[in-house]
């Protein structure tokens, strides 16, 4: 048995459980409240109200057999009941889960929106500083050329200024004449 629901299946009242359980409809609903505490997950529409599938009723009359035997708690049936549902490899329905799910699936895709925009966003800044850095190296270029054709022209001129000198002799530069 699956806990799956497929359009096959029959969803029962509250009241018509009650009378197949012979239940008053207030003890079945502390029933499933303690069910569902303990992990169990009931079928519920828009309103709140729970709707039982042949699996819940199954579950609710191993509730109520687990009840009947001396020195158990709700809580500790309930637990026994969720244990049996493991063991017995019977799948809850996760209708709550779903519900979750979407809410992550939603929030997953806010988040996958943000990372594009992001990605989107480094790309272009990649590309500016690219942009920047070959900028700069153009700069740092043009700066090197300027400096090398001054370095030029003032060696330039230092050979010219002594080309001009005339030769000195040795006499003429000991005593500065």
């Amino acid at each position: 048995m699956t806990g799956d629901t497929n359009n096959s299946q029959i969803l029962m009242s509250a009241s018509e459980v009650c009378t197949l359980l012979n239940l008053k409809d207030s003890t079945l609903r502390k029933y499933c409240l303690i069910l569902m505490d303990a992990g169990y997950k009931f079928h519920m529409n828009d309103k709140g109200q729970r709707g039982f599938f042949e699996q819940d009723v199954i579950v609710v009359k191993r509730f109520l057999e687990a009840k009947n035997s001396p020195d158990m708690t709700l809580e500790q049936c309930a637990k026994s009941v969720m244990a049996w549902i493991r063991e017995n490899n019977i799948t809850l329905r996760v209708t709550e889960e779903e519900q979750k799910m979407k809410r992550h699936d939603e929030a997953i895709a806010k988040l996958q929106e943000t990372v594009d925009q992001q990605t989107l966003l480094l790309k272009k800044l990649m590309e500016q500083l690219e942009d920047q850095q070959k900028h700069i190296n153009k700069r740092d270029n043009d700066l090197m050329s300027a400096i090398r054709s001054m370095q030029e022209t003032s060696q330039a001129q230092i050979a010219s200024a002594q080309e001009e000198k005339p030769k000195q002799g040795f006499f003429a530069r000991l005593f500065n004449k």
